[in-house]
């Protein structure tokens, strides 16, 4: 999508910009047009954080299975005993992907054995 909005300025803005070294710049020494992709970068930025459980992802029956099956406040080792993962490696790339998607947070830290672990929960968002 990205990609279409930048080819789309380059169609309406680069026709009517000037060259570079006559090119007016804004108050951080950008050019208008990379000014507009700067701008378009940063609001498809926010819009895909804004970006709630109802995304679009494709997700295995065991996803869903493992989700259920996490109470509502685990830590990563919960991760690994739910979704029947081989290691705590896999467990955090699944709390990254399920942070991302905003289903769930992560709430406090605590140390265990000199090692720095999260506690995570549920945010209340139906996985779609």
């Amino acid at each position: 999508m990205l990609r279409s909005i930048q080819s789309l300025l380059t169609t309406l803005v680069l026709p009517y910009a000037k060259p570079e070294d006559q090119a007016p710049r804004d108050e951080y020494g950008r050019s208008r047009v990379e000014s507009v992709e700067f701008k378009v970068r940063k609001l498809y930025s926010q819009m895909s954080s804004e970006q709630h459980a109802s995304v679009n992802v494709q997700r295995k029956q065991k996803t869903y299975d493992g989700f259920s099956r996490l109470p509502e406040e685990f830590t990563a080792e919960d991760v690994v005993r739910c979704f029947n993962l081989g290691n705590e490696v896999s467990a955090r790339k699944r709390i990254n992907r399920l942070t991302k998607d905003h289903l769930i947070e992560n709430f406090s830290s605590y140390v265990e054995n000199g090692t720095t672990k999260a506690k995570y929960r549920k945010t209340g968002s139906i996985m779609l």
